[in-house]
Parts: C-alpha cells; structure tokens; sequence
C-alpha cells in the first residue's frame, strides 16, 4: 500500500543518515516490492515508488541542506568518500598483498591553504583517487573482484582475520565468525530458493545483500562492510532450517504403525 511504501522510504532514509550507501536501497529494494506488483495498476505502482524516494529524501533533506551551507564546496551527507577512493586505489591495493583491501599509506600529505576546510580535503582525495582509477582502467575488474571476495570470505579469508584484528576485533571472534559463516550462506541459499517458490518476494532480503557487495566493489572489501546484510541471511537460514527440519519431523510421523497412535482421538 502507499502507506508501508512510505515506512520503507523512512527506513531508507534513516539508513542513509548513518551510511550514505544505503540510498541503494531505494534501487535494490523500493524498485523491485513497488513495480513488479502484478496484481496492481502501473499508476499505482509508479506513485509507490515516488512515495519510496520521497519519503527518503524528505529524511535526509534537512541535513543535506545543512550541510551545503557550511563548508566551501558541496557537501551531501559526508566527506567521507574522497577518503575511500583515495586509500582504496593505489600501488599497495592494486598489486600488493592487501590487493581489495585499504592502506593508509594511499592517502598523499596535503597542506591546507587559508580557510579550507574538510569539503577542501575531500576534493583533493577524490581527485587523488579518481585520477589514480583512470590509469589503471585495466586492473579495476580485478580490484573490484578481490574487494568482493574479502568481504565474502572468498578471497583470503585467512588473511581478512589479520586485518580485522587490525581494526579492533579480536582473531577469536573472527575465528568463529569465518567457521559459521559459510554454512550459514548455504542455508542461506536454500532458504532463497524455498522463498521463490512460494512465490514470497526476495527483494526486502536481497536488497541488503546487493547494496553492501556494490558498496564493496566502490570502495574495498572488509566484514563490517557485510553487517547490514547478515540478517537477510540468517531470515533465509531460518526458512532452510524451518524446511529441513519439518521435513525430518514428517518423515519420522510417517514411519509410525498404527500400534504408535492414541488410541481415542480428541473429539
């Protein structure tokens, strides 16, 4: 209805105020639950969506608007993206062994003029980035494989506990998270396909799961990066487990001789 598509762009909304990549989410998620709605008119699909965007924007506008009044250059919802490309695209991230991964070295010592300001800063280390991805076109598919793969667990998970570590998260807990991970990404899987075939829509589940490997692929590849979608995993697991165990549990009634039943049923 319009008025959970509402709730939706509020939840998006709110989501953009703590990480800015969550704006995906109106692409990932709001297309998909409003438009392919078969069973409902075009016209009404197409104000759903509005509702979507707008709610959202609404959310942010009022820090947005806050923001390109402040600084010296324009400014959305944070600076932090001039950072990202910077530290992400480099020698050390391209060819090295934290190939994906980020590097404090990548960021180049920029002395402040007079007045500047952190729009400033931005500015510079986006150009910094931007021109470092323009000759290096060539290698940004792999980068950007490599970047996927850390946050997955796919491309030297071993090492991805190091550097988690490095950031503040004890190898123990990395350790066991790693262990659980893929099994439960497998039942995760199964759990999608069960949903499809009841005909539930998987886009509010694979919306988060689409948005933070694109944000991966943009900037690099780490496991907190993966927190907004861990729970669309462990909902599908759930479904998996809910099948597979019920599907145990049925098996062993229909094994039962009549000598097992009650012998008077309730009324």
């Amino acid at each position: 209805s319009l008025g959970y598509a509402a709730l939706v762009g509020l939840g998006i909304g709110a989501l953009a105020l703590l990480r800015a990549e969550s704006w995906l989410l109106v692409l990932f998620v709001g297309v998909p639950i409003t438009l392919l709605g078969r069973d409902t008119p075009w016209r009404d699909r197409i104000l759903r969506l509005v509702a979507v965007g707008g709610v959202a924007f609404v959310v942010v506008l009022p820090w947005v608007a806050y923001n390109m009044t402040r600084f010296n250059n324009p400014v959305t919802l944070s600076t932090g993206g001039g950072m990202i490309l910077a530290n992400s695209n480099c020698d050390i991230t391209y060819y090295g062994d934290r190939l994906g991964y980020w590097a404090s070295e990548c960021i180049p010592v920029r002395e402040r003029e007079p007045g500047d300001d952190q729009s400033d800063d931005e500015r510079f280390l986006q150009e910094t980035g931007l021109d470092y991805i323009r000759s290096h076109k060539s290698r940004v598919p792999v980068v950007m494989a490599a970047r996927v793969g850390r946050m997955w667990n796919l491309y030297r998970p071993q090492q991805q506990v190091e550097l988690d570590y490095f950031e503040g998260r004890p190898q123990w807990a990395s350790r066991i998270a790693l262990v659980v991970f893929y099994p439960i990404v497998g039942l995760a899987i199964y759990g999608a396909v069960i949903v499809r075939r009841r005909r539930v829509p998987l886009s509010p589940l694979l919306g988060p799961i689409i948005t933070v490997t694109v944000s991966a692929a943009l900037s690099f590849g780490h496991a907190r990066y993966r927190a907004p979608a861990e729970p669309a995993l462990c909902i599908l697991a759930a479904v998996a487990l809910a099948r597979l165990t019920g599907s145990a549990s049925g098996a062993g009634a229909s094994r039962r001789t009549p000598a097992d039943l009650p012998e008077r049923l309730p009324s």
